[in-house]
């Protein structure tokens, strides 16, 4: 009785899937091309009208708030301020707490050693193969093992 449950309930499923994956088919095909005349009719359109806007597509507040960056030093200035930001803060707490007599040698000893061993993840995915991290640190890789992980996984 339940296999004749799933029958049907997956023949209804796919009775109102199939129109949609057709037409998201033919949607993904013909875009590029239907792109493309968009494209020579804009052409057109600005060769007739004298009036035409020649202005920009995207403001400056949009290419500002993009989460993407647009080249490799966006990313490095970020992580540059972000730093000197980070520094600041730590700054700030080490002296309020040396006036207040508050002993932050060993809070400096680990401001040290966050910046010279950490390794900081804001987000996003790491993939690897292999990976190590910290003090005498191995990464060993061996085949056979691998080998399995990947016929396990399927």
């Amino acid at each position: 009785m339940q296999k004749v449950d799933l029958l049907f309930q997956s023949f209804l499923i796919s009775f109102f899937i199939w129109p949609l994956s057709f037409a998201q088919t033919a949607y993904k095909i013909f875009k590029p091309i239907i792109d493309y005349f968009k494209k020579i009719i804009d052409i057109l359109i600005i060769k007739e009208n004298p009036g035409f806007n020649y202005g920009s597509i995207t403001s400056i507040r949009e290419n500002f708030s993009d989460t993407h960056y647009r080249n490799y030093f966006q990313f490095l200035d970020q992580d540059m301020y972000l730093k000197v930001i980070e520094n600041a803060l730590f700054e700030g707490i080490v002296e309020f707490l040396d006036s207040k007599n508050i002993d932050t040698s060993e809070l400096k000893n680990k401001q040290s050693k966050i910046i010279n061993e950490g390794i900081i993840m804001t987000g996003g995915e790491i993939r690897t193969g292999i990976l190590a991290i910290g003090r005498r640190a191995r990464a060993i890789f061996n085949k056979r093992k691998a080998k399995t992980i990947k016929k396990s996984r399927r």
